[in-house]
């Protein structure tokens, strides 16, 4: 069995509850049951519940969960892993193109265009082209319904005129 601490990420933390991976050590019930009742002895620990076949730590606690990491630490329970920043999901990607893109376009007609202005510019041009060929209902009434849906989220997202449009963070 490898003496050296084991490497563990915290995973998730909100008040009172926290979990950790820990790495290389799965199917090694005596470690995590070892490791549960190191951590119980941490006066701020009120729980602590482990799966050797998932290889996590879920504990619940009182106070700061770094309090409790840092004893462990110290004492030699385990070594916390510095985790990478978490990928951004395609559709939150997908999101901050389009932000950038709006602030472009937004910036370059000095607030006059959006994308949101376009896609309800767009989007009445389509529902009056959809009643013109004579679907009043439902095509081009849902297409109004949409383009006032757009009119309500670009209202919610432009400046007022004393504000100044703030770039998107990439």
């Amino acid at each position: 069995m490898d003496s050296s601490p084991a490497r563990a990420q915290l995973v998730h933390s909100v008040t009172g509850r926290a979990r950790l991976r820990v790495d290389g050590r799965s199917a090694d019930s005596a470690f995590f049951d070892n490791l549960a009742t190191a951590l119980l002895a941490h006066p701020a620990v009120r729980e602590v519940r482990s799966s050797a076949l998932t290889g996590s730590v879920l504990i619940l606690h009182a106070g700061e969960i770094d309090e409790i990491v840092n004893d462990a630490q110290a004492r030699g329970l385990f070594e916390l892993a510095t985790a990478a920043p978490p990928a951004r999901a395609p559709m939150q990607r997908m999101r901050a193109s389009i932000d950038t893109l709006d602030a472009q376009i937004a910036e370059g007609t000095a607030d006059v265009l959006s994308l949101g202005k376009l896609a309800f510019a767009g989007l009445v041009a389509a529902g009056v082209w959809q009643a013109r060929r004579g679907y009043l209902f439902p095509a081009s009434m849902t297409v109004f319904n949409y383009a006032l849906k757009v009119m309500e989220w670009t209202a919610d997202r432009e400046p007022m005129s004393s504000q100044t449009r703030s770039r998107p963070v990439a």
